[in-house]
């Protein structure tokens, strides 16, 4: 179909209504997109396309293929038209990973610290505010607002509900503070 629009200016805004349309379909195509297209056919069709341009131009360099447009004109493999076309096929490919879906936050997972106050080298037990469904990671650090403390401490024992410690040796006072991240379990007391 070819339409005459008769002057520049007519032609110019019909292209420029025609191009909010194809972004806006484009934006809607991408909201629906992200679910549609996998990060697997973004790679692979990422890589046919990219290919794609050396082997037609091969192609049509040794004569075995000849593409052209409706109005009789050839289509060369580093034509405009055709770098534009590849250019469309990869902005549809890799607008749903730029978009992406929003990553979902893990409701059943828990983090607890608090700081634990060291009056020197001994035994020292801690419960978990709320208990743990297993034993979870467990780290220490030595820096507590700011305030570096030397503590020498080994872990000798770690449960969903808590962990002992054994502080052989330290500056007086000190603290330790712990952060404990796993599933959550129940509540302290509700169950026992």
């Amino acid at each position: 179909m070819d339409i005459d629009f008769g002057k520049p200016g007519a032609r110019l805004i019909a292209q420029a209504g025609a191009a909010v349309l194809v972004i806006g379909a484009l934006l809607d195509m991408a909201s629906n997109a992200v679910s549609l297209i996998s990060a697997k056919t973004t790679y692979i069709g990422s890589i046919v396309a990219v290919l794609a341009v050396p082997v037609l131009w091969l192609l049509e360099k040794t004569q075995v293929l000849t593409i052209r447009h409706q109005d009789g004109r050839v289509m060369r493999p580093l034509d405009r038209y055709f770098m534009a076309s590849i250019l469309g096929f990869l902005v549809v490919l890799w607008l749903p990973r730029m978009v992406g879906a929003k990553p979902t936050i893990n409701s059943d997972l828990l983090t607890q610290r608090e700081v634990l106050e060291i009056q020197g080298p001994k035994t020292y037990e801690v419960f978990y505010p709320r208990l743990f469904s297993s034993i979870p990671n467990l780290n220490f650090s030595k820096k507590v607002d700011n305030v570096y403390f030397h503590v020498d401490y080994d872990v000798i024992e770690q449960r969903a509900d808590g962990f002992k410690i054994v502080v052989t040796s330290s500056q007086n006072p000190a603290a330790l503070e712990w952060i404990a991240v796993g599933r959550t379990g129940e509540e302290r007391g509700a169950g026992r």
